[in-house]
């Protein structure tokens, strides 16, 4: 899973950077890295850090949003975790939360944060 996450961003990273006509080392330039690190990123072999994360979005001249797409960084990990098509649970659950007013989702985010300290319903 973690590797799917790096390919994701990776990708999207390449895809806008192209959209920009950047090359890679335009890009790595812009951001105060190697070559290689863009390089890594765009691969998915480099966990890109939040604050590089800002600063291709930057560079790019485009949201945060657009590089990392459907997911949600987790703080306490440092890590982003992705919201797949494919997994029904999630679809369902997303479309419950984005059914609901913003009184109604910071409700359901209480509820499912309880719910995740309950030991019996941890993984």
């Amino acid at each position: 899973m973690e590797t799917d996450y790096r390919k994701k961003i990776g990708s999207t990273i390449k895809i806008h950077r192209k959209k920009q006509n950047m090359t890679q080392q335009d890009l790595a330039d812009s951001i105060n890295k190697s070559l290689r690190t863009v390089q890594g990123y765009e691969n998915g072999t480099i966990n890109i850090p939040m604050p590089s994360l800002e600063q291709i979005a930057l560079a790019l001249d485009i949201p945060l949003i657009e590089i990392i797409g459907n997911s949600y960084y987790d703080e306490t990990t440092g890590g982003f975790y992705f919201i797949f098509e494919d997994n029904e649970k999630e679809k369902e659950l997303m479309r419950c939360f984005n059914a609901l007013n913003e009184t109604g989702q910071n409700e359901a985010l209480k509820r499912v944060s309880e719910l995740a300290e309950i030991e019996k319903y941890q993984k």
